[in-house]
Order: C-alpha cells, then sequence, then structure tokens
C-alpha cells in the first residue's frame, strides 16, 4: 500500500514539474513578443491560450480608456463573423460580458457547465450553434490595471484540475505583460516618428517650437542661460541630403547628449543648449568640426542668441540669432 502511495506522489510530481517546464517555456517564448507589433502580439497570444488550453474557440478583449467596454480585438479559431467584428472594433460593455465577472472578482470566472449557468441563459441557442459546453473568463492585469480580458470556451464540459487553470494564469500574466509591452513600444515609436525629421534624423521643425518656449521657460524659472546657435549650409554646388544628414550626425558627435538639433527650415537648423553661457566654446568647434568634412564646397553660416543677454522669450531669441546669421 504505501509503495502504491509513494508511486503515485512521484507520478504527482513528475507532472508538475513538466507543468512548471511548459510554463517557463512559455513565459520565455512571451518575452520574445516584444520585438513584434501589437497587432501579432495579439494574434499570437490567442494562438498559444487555444492551442495550450485545447479550447475550442478564443476571444480577447482589450478595455476601453473608459474602463467600462471591452473591445473585441483578437482570437483563435474564430469564425468568419467574430473575424468581421474584429475588423469593425466590436465592443462590448464589462457589465454585459462574461468575462467581465472575471475582471470584477480579478480571478478566474469558471463556468463547468454553460447550460446550468444563468449568465450564459440567455444564450442557450448560440452556445447550441457554436457548440461550447464549458467557459473560462479571465482577466488580463498588469500589476493591479486591468486592460483587458480572455473568453475561453471548450467543447465539452470540463472540471478543471488546478494545474490546468495555473497554465490558464500562466498564460494570461505572460500574455497581458507581452501586450502592455507591445502597446507601450507602439506608442513610443509613433511618438519617435511624430517629431523626427525623416530626411535628417534631426527633430523637427513643430517639435523645435514646443521645446525652445519649454526650456525658455525653465531656464527663467530657474534663473539658468540658454544659447540658441541657427545654422545655414549654403555652397555653390547643391545641397543633397546626404550631406545634411552627415551634417546632422556631425553636430550631434560634437555637442552634448543634451543638446537638442532641429530641422528649422531647408538647410536651415536650430541647437539649443542649456545650462550655455554666450562665450560657449560650441560655435568654434561647429565650424572646425564642418570645415574638416565638407571642406569648400559648401559654406556654413551660424548666429547665436542668449538668454538673458538678447532675450527672454523664444521668438525674440529666433530673431536675433537670424540677425546674426552670417
Amino acid at each position: 500500500m504505501g509503495e502504491v502511495v509513494l508511486q503515485n506522489r512521484i507520478k504527482s510530481l513528475e507532472q508538475r514539474l513538466h507543468q512548471r517546464a511548459r510554463e517557463i517555456s512559455l513565459l520565455k517564448e512571451m518575452s520574445l513578443f516584444l520585438t513584434i507589433s501589437v497587432e501579432k502580439t495579439l494574434e499570437l497570444f490567442a494562438y498559444r491560450m487555444g492551442i495550450l488550453t485545447s479550447a475550442k474557440f478564443v476571444r480577447v478583449y482589450l478595455v476601453d480608456k473608459t474602463g467600462t467596454k471591452l473591445r473585441l480585438v483578437s482570437g483563435y479559431n474564430l469564425s468568419e463573423k467574430y473575424l468581421e467584428m474584429v475588423r469593425n472594433k466590436f465592443e462590448v460593455s464589462i457589465e454585459s460580458a462574461p468575462c467581465g465577472k472575471a475582471i470584477k472578482e480579478k480571478g478566474p470566472y469558471i463556468v463547468n457547465d454553460v447550460s446550468k449557468d444563468e449568465v450564459f441563459s440567455m444564450w442557450r441557442d448560440v452556445t447550441v450553434m457554436l457548440g461550447y459546453a464549458s467557459y473560462v473568463g479571465m482577466p488580463l492585469f498588469v500589476a493591479d490595471r486591468i486592460i483587458g480580458a480572455v473568453d475561453i470556451f471548450f467543447a465539452d464540459t470540463k472540471y478543471f484540475s488546478d494545474d490546468e487553470l495555473n497554465l490558464m494564469i500562466v498564460l494570461c500574466n505572460a500574455g497581458a505583460l507581452a501586450i502592455e509591452n507591445a502597446v507601450l513600444i507602439d506608442k513610443i515609436s509613433n511618438i519617435s516618428v511624430s517629431v523626427i525629421d525623416e530626411d535628417t534624423g534631426a527633430f523637427n521643425y513643430r517639435h523645435f517650437n514646443e521645446t525652445l518656449k519649454r526650456e525658455v521657460e525653465r531656464a527663467k524659472r530657474y534663473k539658468q542661460q540658454l544659447t540658441l546657435i541657427m545654422m545655414n549650409i549654403m555652397g555653390e554646388v547643391p545641397v543633397h541630403d546626404d550631406d545634411l544628414r552627415l551634417f546632422v550626425a556631425t553636430v550631434k558627435g560634437r555637442t552634448r547628449g543634451t543638446d537638442m538639433l532641429f530641422r528649422y527650415s531647408g538647410n536651415t537648423f536650430c541647437l539649443i543648449l542649456t545650462h550655455t553661457a554666450q562665450n560657449s566654446p560650441v560655435v568654434s568647434r561647429l565650424y572646425e568640426a564642418f570645415h574638416g568634412i565638407f571642406g569648400e564646397g559648401l559654406k556654413l553660416g551660424l548666429g547665436v542668441s542668449c538668454m538673458p543677454e538678447d532675450g527672454d522669450n523664444a521668438e525674440i531669441l529666433i530673431t536675433k540669432a537670424s540677425e546674426y546669421l552670417d
């Protein structure tokens, strides 16, 4: 009798170790999602959830900005009808969605038999048509913040083991983190693109205006010095985009990481230097670096204005720098 008990314990331990190995492998795979798009991350998450849980189909939702609605964003083994709903950004209120209960309870909402559950009672015809008998709703949390939820449907009536539920929880935790990171990376990428001049790699004109006003206000508040250098590239020969990109790279290599370079217009650039006095050696370094690279083919004109000497607002600094531009 003791031998049987021991064998059963060994078998149980082996199963748990196998389960943990699957979970670790999955977490490693989920970490790779950080390099792909939000849409692809959602697609892979739904697919892995469906395959690893042997679900009939899976629906993935993200919560909207109000925190009251869920938007269908992806799924596994969905019909054409549901795929069309994804494309049309179908939304459902958290109050009426089955997975809404999982969100409120901050844990799995388990329905072993949907035909006997009051939440699914209004959808009896739908459950028969779609052919599912049991259900698990899982919330998607990052820390204590809800970002979405998952519907997991199963063809047969099921009574889920602890290992099965733990797998779903691990999948959802890893998936939520991957989705959140993918969304953040996407936002950062969009922000970066919106402030960068694609032809040269410098910041663009719109970002220049916003930044200069902000830095002027900061300098006034803390009684700090600020320098604006306006630079214009001229030449008897045409100035090409390759020349401008090389110029931007040269300036960035000769200035501090906190100094900001902007394309003002055409061949004109502006450099904002915080905590920098009027007699800064940056101007001479820029002249030297420019002629060392471009030789006599192109000429660099520079105009410098400083705060507080030349004024204490953005418009005056720009006007003075352009006046001094030689």
